[in-house]
C-alpha cells in the first residue's frame, strides 16, 4: 500500500500509524522524512486498513491527521493449473499461488454441472481424494483472502483410470475388448488403455496402451516411475534416475533430462525435484 499526503510545514520527520479494520487503537508502523510512504507489511486476512500522520521535529509532535481508509483487494487469480498426479480414485493438482491469497479453494465439476467448492488449499498443492474411477472430472482454483474470492483459474480436465488397484488388477484377456481408460495387468506390468484398445496385445510399442509406472514417494508427493509409452501431457510430473521431471509439453518415447533439441530449444522436459 502507498501512501502520500502534503509537506507539513516545519515537519522534521512523519510517523506512520495504521489499524486493521478490526482492532481498536492506531500502531506506529514506521518514519519517513518525505511525504510519502510504502506499506509491505499487510496481512491479506484483513479487509482494510485506516492510516494516520503525525507530523514531528525538535518542539514535538502534532495532533494526528484524519485517518484514511484502504480496503484490501481481491487476491489475484491462480494460474498455471496443471496435474501432477492421477489414479483411480485421486488427482493432484499443482498451480501458482494468487498474489494476496490466504488459502485457495478448490472447484470441481461433472457433466457440464456447475463447479462446487471440495476442499482448500494453503500452499500451491492440492489431492482430491473423493475422485471416482473411470470419470472425467474438470477443476478451477480461486484465490481467497478476507475480502473475498478471486476470478477462478483456468479450467483442467482429467480423467481418473478405470476401477482396479495397481495389485488387485484383472489380467489382460485375449477375448476381451478394452476402452479407452482401462487398466490391465500383463507380464507384471500395469498398462492404461490411451484410446480403444479393442483386442491389442499391451505392449511399448506406439499404440493404444501406456505402461504405467510405479508410484514412487516424493517432496511433491507420490508420482508414477517415467516409462517410454506413457503420453504424458505439459504440467506432468514423474519420477526418472531419482529425480522429479516436469513435461513442458505433450511427450511420448522421450526420455527425461534438460538437454536441449539439435535445434537449439529447450526439450520436453524440466526437472523440479
Amino acid at each position: 500500500m502507498r501512501l502520500a499526503w502534503p509537506t507539513v510545514a516545519d515537519a522534521q520527520t512523519y510517523l506512520v500509524q495504521r489499524k486493521a479494520d478490526d482492532d481498536s487503537i492506531f500502531t506506529e508502523i514506521g518514519t519517513t522524512t518525505t511525504t510519502d510512504f510504502v506499506d509491505d507489511s499487510l496481512d491479506a486476512g484483513k479487509t482494510g486498513y485506516s492510516y494516520r500522520i503525525v507530523a514531528v521535529n525538535e518542539r514535538g509532535s502534532s495532533e494526528p491527521s484524519e485517518p484514511a481508509h484502504a480496503d484490501t483487494l481481491l487476491p489475484d487469480k491462480p494460474t498455471e493449473l496443471v496435474v501432477g498426479l492421477k489414479g483411480e480414485s485421486f488427482v493432484g493438482l499443482i498451480f501458482k499461488p494468487g498474489d494476496g491469497a490466504v488459502t485457495h479453494a478448490i472447484y470441481r465439476s461433472q457433466h457440464g454441472e456447475p463447479a462446487t467448492k471440495i476442499g482448500e488449499a494453503k500452499v500451491s498443492t492440492y489431492y482430491d481424494r473423493t475422485a471416482e474411477p473411470g470419470q472425467q472430472y474438470t477443476y478451477a482454483v480461486r484465490a481467497v483472502n478476507a475480502v473475498g474470492q478471486s476470478e477462478p483459474s483456468s479450467e483442467i480436465t482429467v480423467r481418473t483410470y478405470a476401477a482396479g488397484l495397481t495389485d488387485q488388477l484383472l489380467a489382460w484377456d485375449r477375448a476381451t475388448s478394452y476402452p479407452e481408460g482401462d487398466l490391465v495387468s500383463r507380464a507384471g506390468h500395469t498398462w492404461v488403455a490411451g484410446r480403444d484398445a479393442g483386442r491389442q496385445v499391451p505392449n511399448v510399442e506406439r499404440g493404444p496402451w501406456m505402461e504405467a509406472g510405479e508410484f514412487v514417494d516424493g517432496r511433491l508427493g507420490p508420482h508414477r516411475a517415467w516409462t517410454s509409452s506413457w503420453l504424458y501431457r505439459f504440467g506432468d510430473i514423474v519420477s526418472y534416475k531419482d529425480a522429479l521431471w516436469q513435461a513442458q509439453k505433450s511427450t511420448q518415447h522421450e526420455v527425461p533430462s534438460q538437454h536441449q533439441s539439435r535445434d537449439g530449444h529447450h526439450g520436453a522436459w524440466r526437472q523440479v525435484g
